[in-house]
């Protein structure tokens, strides 16, 4: 069984991945990893919500060389609210999160209004 919430929250969280997914490791992308303003982040789905909406943590990389390498730190939480508005989603740029709501309506339309 899979993670509970809305479906248009599910596509706008699928749209933001989607355009900042961009950390490969061996030749593979990672998946929920990105680089913002040259520091890398993950995220990490909490607990399902009785409401519908995606909840989670965020989380720092340090890099290779940094005294602690390899290793993380929690930055923050993240959360799309049932109806797919971005309650918070730091470190993802402004624009980004813009048009992945677009992208999401327009992609839940699509699917399941028409």
């Amino acid at each position: 069984m899979g993670y509970s919430c809305t479906a248009i929250a599910d596509l706008v969280l699928e749209a933001i991945m989607k355009q900042v997914e961009n950390v490969f490791h061996n030749g593979k992308k990672m998946q929920n990893t990105w680089i913002y303003k040259e520091k890398q982040f993950f995220t990490e789905r909490g607990k399902e919500n009785f409401d519908g909406a995606i909840t989670g943590s965020l989380w720092y990389i340090y890099p290779k060389g940094h005294l602690w390498e390899d290793k993380c730190q929690r930055r923050g939480n993240f959360r799309i609210e049932a109806n797919g508005i971005i309650h918070s989603f730091p470190y993802i740029p402004l624009e980004v999160k813009r048009k992945a709501v677009i992208k999401a309506n327009e992609k839940y339309q699509n699917l399941f209004v028409k």
